[in-house]
């Protein structure tokens, strides 16, 4: 299955504008997302940019371990 790992601060646009392309081409709209920050976003914006989950940095590989597990699982 693939999945994608973003970062929100990207040159040239943003994480949460990729999640958007991505979600309008229906060959992407499943995809599991998570998006990586460094920012404080909410519940609410998860929901609003249809990304499957944030992590905050720093990050730690146990952590990303366990999110991916959780995406995975959940879109399986």
């Amino acid at each position: 299955m693939q999945h994608s790992i973003l970062d929100i601060q990207m040159p040239v646009m943003d994480g949460f504008e990729v999640v958007q392309r991505l979600r309008e081409l229906t060959k992407f709209q499943f995809l599991p997302i998570l998006l990586v920050t460094s920012f404080d976003y909410g519940i609410d914006k998860i929901n609003v940019i249809k990304c499957d989950r944030f992590i905050h940095k720093p990050i730690d590989i146990d952590t990303v371990t366990y999110k991916m597990r959780e995406i995975l699982d959940w879109n399986s």
